[in-house]
């Protein structure tokens, strides 16, 4: 499945629903899924830096698609986590740079997320795009 594709299937989601709370509800429910990070994984170096919570974010090369780790104790922080992971998950990492991860804007998600959650989000699509150009040959 392509970012593309993914994308897509979080906006319709997203789309179906008329107001923010309902979209923030999802946002949430959508973090319950987040399969555990391990242990070892939950070092300083992972932290994503610009959360308001502590959000952690690793990823491994397996063949030529990258499998991303994630954790936070933050419901909002972790259902943010949850979707972008599910949006690059699998995916090889030349993709991943190159995709403009905008669909929290088109899924109506940001427009009611505070200024600090926003910066938090942000840091997040950063970090992501940085651990897929560790693995980028130029």
């Amino acid at each position: 499945m392509s970012i593309a594709f993914k994308e897509a299937e979080i906006i319709e989601e997203f789309e179906m629903l008329d107001n923010w709370q309902d979209r923030f509800q999802i946002v949430i429910d959508t973090g319950e899924t987040l399969p555990p990070m391990p242990e070892e994984r939950m070092v300083d170096q992972n932290i994503i830096h610009g959360c308001q919570n502590k959000v952690y974010l690793s990823s491994d090369l397996n063949g030529e698609v990258l499998h991303f780790y994630g954790h936070s104790e933050a419901q909002i922080p972790r259902g943010l986590l949850t979707l972008l992971i599910r949006l690059v998950d699998g995916e090889k990492p030349e993709d991943i740079v190159q995709a403009s991860l905008d669909v929290f804007e088109k899924a109506g998600i940001k427009d009611n997320l505070s200024m600090q959650r926003a910066v938090g989000l942000e840091s997040m699509i950063k970090r992501v795009k940085l651990e897929a150009a560790k693995y980028v040959k130029n």
